[in-house]
């Protein structure tokens, strides 16, 4: 097992206002879509990650009973980078040795209210000095390879030393409000590389992040008033969570040449629970040998050991009701050939690439094997230059419910408008559309602070019902 570890360098300060005013000299390269790559060179994977998008947190007012209180509401900004270098090897992509670097660059947001109830001054109201505070969470390090082996990882991790914030002053009342981060307080982050695949000359790089820690404050309200109030009020130890949250991350697609197509990690492995990732051959997903799919090694699709075809349970026991009042369990799905399985995880799943300039729909089709089985196509739909992008998708089937989920690249918030269909939001928090019934979902989204509309797209098809049932659904956007 290979697990990258690094403490990162943290610094805070309250530096919000410069801080959003200086902005990076970085290219734009995913603007016209996937960047071309000769593959018999070095290319770089790139993915950023929002985990804290979130993430809230409110004191409410303390101290308790006091004359003087304040009320902190903290929130999070910035996120996680991820950077895997890889070249062409004898079996297709491999990964750079120290060419992989997991960086964070998470920023904690304050706001607040202050209440103070004295005879010589009373104050219920916002503190607008919260909002230029910005404590900076930075670290990195760097990694071997693409982490794409089961027991590989690369974890970042930031120790914030205990460090005083500038002083914030109470608006109309006379004094200030002094806030000062505890040594303890730590956030990590650890990444792990879920699938690299080459297909139509396209690469695409997909993992997973858990980002967690613990931020500790301590406080006091300094009061300027007439004696006796001229008081320092201590704040009580305030510890906030960041409770562990797994982002999948998605890197912008390269093209490349050269490269026939492969799939390399989990999204060419068994899924959880048995059945097969894409990639893998039909049969019996139980291992021991029964073409039925459902454990008998006989074949025999109604369960029956005896292979005879006979569902009748035996007087020892089997399915019957007994007499102490049990009851039937419900019966399996039915035998269904499903050789191409799309899993049951965001992490597996057939890929796609388009963009809004291609005119022609395109057709996706599986099986679902009754209604445990879920099926995920997962890919990116590029924003072209002068192209429009007008995104419809057309679900066939009737008896399913089929949904479509957009996330923009890097850290711009998406905004997802569903112009037919419900909004929904999947199991990692992407925002999309879903339709319960055959018919069209015609989806549009917003990339906040750019014009390129470029974005990560996966579709969600489930079955509403128990039988072995095939789909199909179309897309253009």
């Amino acid at each position: 097992m290979r697990t990258f570890k690094k403490l990162g360098a943290v610094t805070v300060a309250a530096m919000a206002m410069a801080m959003v005013a200086c902005g990076g000299g970085g290219s734009d390269a995913a603007s016209d879509g996937p960047a071309v790559s000769d593959a018999t060179s070095a290319l770089t994977f790139q993915a950023e990650a929002s985990p804290l998008a979130d993430f809230k947190f409110d004191t409410g007012l303390i101290p308790e009973g006091s004359p003087a209180q304040v009320q902190l509401k903290l929130s999070a900004g910035g996120g996680l980078k991820i950077e895997a270098a890889a070249e062409k090897g004898d079996t297709g992509l491999v990964g750079k040795t120290q060419g992989g670097k997991l960086s964070i660059d998470l920023h904690m947001k304050l706001d607040g209210r202050l209440k103070v109830d004295s005879t010589f001054k009373s104050y219920d109201g916002d503190l607008p000095g919260l909002k230029d505070i910005d404590i900076p969470i930075a670290g990195s390090v760097p990694f071997d390879g693409l982490l794409l082996d089961a027991a590989d990882s690369a974890e970042a991790s930031a120790d914030l030393p205990e460090t005083t914030l500038p002083e914030i002053p109470l608006g109309s009342i006379p004094g200030s409000l002094v806030l000062t981060v505890v040594k303890g307080s730590k956030l990590t982050s650890k990444f792990h590389a879920t699938c690299l695949s080459v297909a139509g000359g396209k690469a695409m790089y997909s993992g997973e992040s858990k980002t967690g820690g613990t931020l500790v404050l301590k406080g006091k309200i300094v009061l300027k008033l007439p004696t006796p109030l001229n008081k320092e009020i201590e704040l009580p130890s305030i510890t906030v969570p960041i409770p562990e949250v797994t982002t999948v991350t998605d890197a912008a697609p390269l093209t490349v040449e050269g490269l026939e197509d492969a799939t390399q990690g989990a999204c060419g492995a068994t899924k959880p629970g048995g059945g097969k990732a894409p990639g893998s051959s039909g049969g019996d997903p139980s291992g021991n040998g029964d073409p039925s799919g459902n454990g008998d090694p006989s074949g025999d699709p109604s369960g029956d050991p005896s292979g005879n075809g006979d569902p009748t349970p035996s007087p020892d026991g089997g399915t019957t009701p007994s007499p102490d009042g049990g009851t039937t369990p419900p019966p399996p799905a039915p035998t269904c050939s499903d050789p191409k399985d799309q899993s049951s995880s965001e992490i597996y799943g057939q890929y796609f690439t388009t963009d809004d300039g291609v005119d022609t729909s395109t057709t996706m089709s599986g099986v679902l094997n009754g209604a445990a089985d879920i099926d995920y196509f997962r890919g990116y739909v590029d924003d072209k230059s002068f192209a429009l992008l007008q995104p419809n998708i057309v679900n066939n089937t009737s008896n399913t419910e089929l949904c479509v989920f957009v996330k923009c690249l890097g850290t711009a918030a998406t905004t997802v408008t569903c112009n037919t269909g419900t909004a929904a939001t999947n199991e990692g928090g992407t925002k999309g559309c879903c339709t319960g019934s055959a018919g069209a979902l015609k989806p549009t989204w917003d990339c906040s602070g750019t014009l390129d509309e470029t974005a990560a797209v996966s579709f969600r098809v489930k079955n509403k019902g128990n039988a072995c049932l095939p789909y199909s659904f179309s897309y253009v956007f």
